[in-house]
């Protein structure tokens, strides 16, 4: 308790308060009539305890104003209670009450609780009652309320005291040392007292302490409102309600708010609030937040007499996705779980059923062919050209390795041994990334396509359910491209190309037999080719032509073309009516025959002058060169093809001024934009037509307002060169934004910007309106966040700091801008891919699932009934697989910057105990996130054992994780692990694994379209079977009293089907098991979840066959070898079925023979190998299959390409 000195009115309203409070404590009875708090009392007594539990209801019905003296008067009235309790003690058991010294009445039950987001400052010094979860808490420390000191006088004498003197007070949140000794004064005259010299020491050993702990409290997922961050409060506990409860746990906080002091050096006014617990209650039961009325429970009872009880709840499951009846009936069972059993010893079964849901994209989510996409190469070469040109290039040289279903061809770069990379976006950081690709796709084309184009020009043409990714204002995440375009949402664009450390620039060229060094004076030679050069056919043959109006360049591309490729270059003046043109020419075969090759598109014959320039490129060579050659190049085109408008002012204020190259060639404007993406310099698109000679043409033009370009261009045309001068070092923000995420806007309140007299007001409001629009300038934004940061640092509070560091990394991040959708155009394929319209293109990126692409790199990403599964779950929490990380998923040791204390901080699978974590994207965790659910999973406990904090929690989680194939879609003739990129440890703890392929059936295609425009014509009226909010009672009422037990007929019945699907495996050892004792537990927990849909207490017959029906359909999908066509468990259990691992067996041993055949250090070559193999039955394909697999797990080494020895 904090300090509480008395006045004598105040003392007069505690004396006759503990008058109430003791007749309230003797004179209550219960409904029959028994003394309650007499008799609770005599037990704290006999348990040594010093706490009594006080009930709101007894309360109410002996005083209503009892409740208003505790909650607005809360001190003295708990001091009040206190002394009641103990005179009664006194004379119940005196010798226990002169032990104890100090009782604690324990509020219980507070009906009145207060959301955590609503405290507010009329709650101060109040008692309240709030609702939440632990996320943190300190260990258990000792904290000193009543200090001994020793007044050690001048003259040596010396006595001891207990300070502060008066009974009632206890020492606050900071020891001050006494101001007088109390008996001293008591000695002599009170003035004469506190005028007495001498030394205060405090002794330690004699001092009186309690137990003391801080926990933080967090708001329950279900009580956050859309789109808010959750709230919390710090607690402190005292004495014997210290330790009750640990972090996961979901508590009722009963207690009086206090403000926090703030630091000495502090004198700001602005104060944080903390709650003083008087009670903590845990949750004991699971569900018990969930409060069920008397009329809920008659509801839930009628409904489940219904005989249709279970097709209604299944149906209620996610209606507005057609069909997956098999699907929606085991999320029901999930939902409603099994009976989780202990053992006498400690031994637990868990009741909680694990989903997994493994789904082919819903549809072609691909490119056009002619999109460009960036890729790496093993050896860090970048490759720049049509998605289609390169994956029709792979599949055609790797035909035999592509994976086809129905209109899909997939080609996996790990089987063939090829290596690609590509730029990916980190949805956690925001940072682009180098990831790997791990498979080609090429899809049959639908008959329209998109054409979606930015605000600064990017375009990109992609089927209709293809992705982009966007920032919402609070994450990056994967929309479609109208929502993006409704909704404004910032596309992620790369401003700078991000290289390996490891990257090595070309350094030269080869032009037939020479070695031409990649320098700035040969890269300006190939941009004004690229803007002013051509080539012409002549009588004799062909020749290169470039033409300008300025003599010094003419004179220094001779030189150049002399110097570099050792040919005659000619020059020649012709004069026309306004100027004076010069010409250098070059006619030499091998030169024209690089040139022709290297900077145009696969043109064998040309025509009349000018034919070629719309089929211009720039060439592969040029964007692995170095930064001096990329400038060179850059320099040539703007001299040769390029505009400067000076820097003037406009419409009042000063215009940067800009660059512009304009190109009639798509495929030159994509290369020059990744150029100047290299370079890091921020630009504009336009697409415009024009008439000429009565054709319409197309043309490009890229403007470049970033001032950055003339340090980096050096001009030889005098007058540009003089107006690019005068460009300042100022960024342009017109074009160069970021994102302002929503939580700026609560920055501005913490850090009470929005009061009237706050100097910042009008620029708190400023910020408000950047936030609603959804972004800034960086320029704009790195201001604010230098008038932000002082205030930050002047509050000292952990959560501003970290905003403040999130939004700077926002802003300083180099490699991305952002943009907006200008506009979402439908098309047919043919109009936009005239000569490439049989198919459309994708690729798989390992982790991101994003990769850079189309004009001007934009970052292209590649479910509905887990988002639905964790609304209607009565403790449900939603993430994604790449979103989470182990310590977010279990529980982590963190540590206060302030304090320096570590904290145990709960995650999603202990904060979702005796509920669902809908994990989706499971297949896209990392391999030490996945590896900390194991636990989780299989016992339902997180053990943490990191900064000296030892603790084991609760986590009674369902799990309902949802994954893509590995290589797109799912391939039948593989096993499942091969099909998705999972272990088979986390496989092996799912109770049931459905794969959702989509097959074209036009019936059920039919159906599906009618459902779907069904549901689009009254999607407002759409209502499922049973309202959500009763579904969610139901379902906690079930897992809260209903625990069947199994029936003779139900274990008979689960019995014949184990031993059936055994028999055959224990009468012929060679076949393999269909089924173990894991399948057999999950049985038991499917059928005892099909008897709570429909609140039974017995498990039946009905429910055991259902439940397995139900195994039986997973099995025969997933548990099936492909090859024999048997059921074996292992595909699922070991992740290879018993026939293959015999072939393993098999290759090894004639890896052995053969190489000992060989003699002492040799190898068996792969050809002799395969003829061997043939023998045996095993085909090419599943020989290098093995080979791959034996060489990873170290039985066999490539001692020289194409030959294997065993490693012994």
């Amino acid at each position: 308790m904090n300090e509480v000195i008395l006045t004598e009115s105040e003392s007069e309203e505690l004396h006759s308060l503990q008058i109430m409070f003791r007749d309230f404590l003797r004179m209550f009875k219960d409904d029959k009539g028994r003394f309650k708090y007499m008799e609770r009392i005599r037990d704290m007594v006999i348990n040594e305890k010093k706490s009594l539990i006080i009930d709101y209801e007894d309360l109410i019905r002996f005083n209503p104003k009892l409740i208003d003296i505790i909650e607005n008067n809360p001190d003295i009235a708990l001091q009040a209670f206190s002394e009641s309790i103990k005179d009664i003690v006194l004379q119940e058991a005196p010798e226990y009450a002169e032990k104890v010294g100090r009782f604690y009445p324990r509020f219980n039950g507070w009906v009145k609780v207060i959301p955590i987001r609503s405290i507010r400052s009329e709650h101060i010094n109040k008692l309240i009652a709030i609702e939440g979860i632990i996320v943190r808490a300190t260990p258990p420390k000792q904290k000193l309320y009543k200090a001994v000191y020793i007044h050690v006088l001048p003259n040596g004498e010396q006595h001891e005291f207990e300070w502060p003197p008066e009974p009632n007070v206890e020492i606050g949140d900071e020891i001050e040392k006494p101001t007088y000794c109390p008996i001293c004064v008591g000695a002599v005259s009170e003035e004469e007292g506190k005028r007495v010299k001498g030394v205060f020491k405090l002794v330690m050993e004699k001092s009186r302490y309690r137990d003391y702990q801080l926990v933080v409290i967090q708001e329950r997922p279900e009580d956050i409102p859309a789109g808010q961050i959750p709230r919390s409060i710090e607690v402190t506990l005292t004495d014997d309600i210290v330790d009750i409860a640990r972090p996961g746990d979901r508590v009722t906080i009963v207690g009086i708010v206090r403000l926090a002091r703030g630091s000495k050096r502090s004198m700001r006014p602005i104060f944080n609030v903390y709650i003083e617990a008087n009670n903590v209650i845990v949750a004991q039961r699971l569900l018990e937040e969930l409060k069920l009325s008397p009329e809920d429970e008659e509801k839930i009872r009628e409904l489940s007499k219904d005989p249709l009880i279970r097709r209604k709840i299944i149906a209620s499951i996610a209606p507005t996705i057609y069909g997956m009846w098999d699907i929606k009936e085991a999320v029901a069972l999930l939902l409603f779980g099994g009976v989780p059993k202990i053992a006498p010893d400690g031994t637990k079964i868990r009741g909680e059923i694990h989903i997994l849901l493994i789904g082919d994209p819903g549809t072609a989510k691909s490119l056009c062919f002619s999109e460009p996409i960036l890729l790496l190469t093993k050896s860090c070469r970048i490759k720049f050209k049509p998605i289609g040109e390169i994956i029709d290039k792979y599949m055609e040289k790797y035909n035999k390795y592509i994976r086809r279903l129905n209109d899909t061809e997939v080609l996996n770069l790990d089987e063939i041994g090829e290596e690609l990379y590509t730029v990916s976006i980190s949805p956690l950081t925001l940072q682009p990334e180098i990831k790997r690709v791990r498979a080609l796709i090429r899809h049959k084309a639908p008959r329209e396509v998109l054409v979606i184009k930015t605000k600064t020009g990017r375009t990109a043409v992609i089927t209709e359910d293809h992705s982009l990714v966007a920032f919402d204002g609070e994450k990056l995440r994967p929309v479609k491209p109208n929502e993006a375009f409704k909704n404004k949402l910032l596309i992620p664009v790369l401003k700078r190309v991000p290289l390996p450390t490891n990257y090595l620039p070309m350094r030269e060229v080869l032009v037939g037999k020479k070695k031409v060094p990649l320098d700035n004076e040969f890269g300006y030679l190939i941009g004004y080719f690229i803007g002013d050069g051509t080539i012409a056919k002549t009588s004799s043959g062909e020749r290169i032509e470039i033409m300008s109006s300025e003599r010094n360049i003419i004179m220094k591309l001779a030189k150049c073309i002399e110097d570099k490729f050792n040919v005659k270059a000619k020059v020649y003046t012709k004069k026309s009516s306004k100027r004076l043109l010069w010409r250098v020419v070059v006619d030499d075969v091998e030169t024209v025959k690089w040139f022709k090759s290297n900077l145009y598109d696969n043109i064998a014959h040309v025509g009349r002058k000018g034919y070629l320039t719309k089929h211009k490129i720039i060439p592969e060579f040029i964007y692995n060169a170095p930064i001096d050659f990329i400038a060179g190049v850059l320099s040539g085109l703007i001299d040769s093809d390029g505009t400067i408008i000076s820097p003037k002012f406009k419409d009042g204020r000063k215009w940067q001024g800009e660059v512009s190259i304009t190109v009639t060639s798509k495929r030159l404007a994509q290369g020059i934009s990744l150029l100047l993406s290299l370079l890091g310099i921020t630009h504009t698109i336009r697409h415009k037509t024009t008439t000429y000679n009565g054709h319409k043409l197309a043309y490009y033009t890229i403007f470049i307002s970033d001032a950055k370009i003339k340090n980096v261009v050096k001009l030889e045309n005098n007058y540009k060169a003089s107006i690019i001068g005068k460009y300042s070092e100022a960024s342009i923000d017109v074009i160069d934004k970021v994102p302002i995420p929503t939580y700026v806007s609560s920055l501005t309140s913490i850090l009470g910007m929005n009061r009237r007299c706050h100097t910042l007001r009008n620029l708190a409001a400023e910020i408000r309106s950047k936030v609603y629009r959804g972004y800034a300038g960086r320029r704009y934004c790195r201001r604010i966040i230098e008038r932000l940061k002082p205030l930050v640092s002047k509050l000292d509070v952990n959560t501003t700091q970290t905003l403040i560091n999130h939004l700077s990394s926002l802003v300083d991040n180099e490699y991305v801008f952002w943009d907006v959708i200008k506009s979402v155009l439908k098309v047919r394929i043919t109009d936009v891919e005239p000569e490439h319209s049989e198919y459309v293109y994708d690729i798989a990126v390992e982790d991101n699932e994003n990769f850079a692409g189309g004009l001007g790199l934009m970052l292209l990403h590649n479910s509905q009934i887990l988002q639905y599964v964790a609304r209607i779950a009565p403790r449900g929490i939603y993430t994604t697989g790449k979103g989470s990380s182990a310590a977010g998923l279990t529980a982590a040791v963190v540590r206060d910057k302030q304090t320096g204390e570590y904290f145990l901080e709960a995650g999603a699978m202990v904060l979702a105990d005796g509920g669902v974590v809908c994990i989706d994207e499971i297949d896209k965790m990392r391999e030490e996130d996945r590896v900390a659910i194991h636990e989780a999973m299989e016992q339902g406990t997180v053990s943490i054992a990191k900064a000296g904090i030892v603790a084991r929690l609760n986590a009674r989680t369902s799990v309902l994780a949802a994954g893509n194939p590995k290589r797109g879609r799912y391939i039948p003739t593989l096993s499942l692990s091969e099909n998705i990129n999972l272990p088979v440890t986390i496989l092996s703890r799912f109770d049931l694994i459905f794969v959702l392929k989509d097959v074209a059936e036009l019936e059920w295609d039919r159906s599906l379209v009618k459902y779907v425009l069904k549901i689009h014509e009254t999607f407002a009226k759409t209502e499922p079977e049973i309202p959500p909010d009763l579904l969610r009672k139901y379902i906690a009422y079930a897992r809260k009293y209903v625990k069947p037990k199994l029936t003779e007929e139900a274990e008979r019945l689960i019995m014949e089907y184990y031993i059936e699907l055994r028999k055959k495996s224990a009468e012929n050892p060679e076949l393999p098991l269909a089924i173990t004792t894991r399948q057999l537990e999950a049985l038991i927990r499917l059928a005892e979840a099909h008897a709570k849909m429909a609140l039974k207490d017995r498990v039946e017959a009905e429910d055991a066959a259902e439940a397995i029906r139900l195994m039986n359909t997973v099995l025969e999908k997933v548990g099936m070898d492909v090859e024999t066509g048997a059921l074996d468990i292992d595909t699922i259990m070991v992740g290879k079925p018993k026939s293959l691992r015999e072939k393993e067996i098999a290759v090894l041993d004639l890896i052995r023979d053969l190489a000992s055949q060989e003699g002492e250090r040799q190898c068996v070559k792969l050809k002799r190998l395969r003829q061997h193999a043939e023998k045996l039955g095993i085909d090419e394909h599943t020989l290098e299959r093995i080979i791959r697999d034996l060489r990873r797990s170290g039985d066999i080494i490539e001692l020289r390409p194409g030959c294997f020895a065993p490693v012994e």
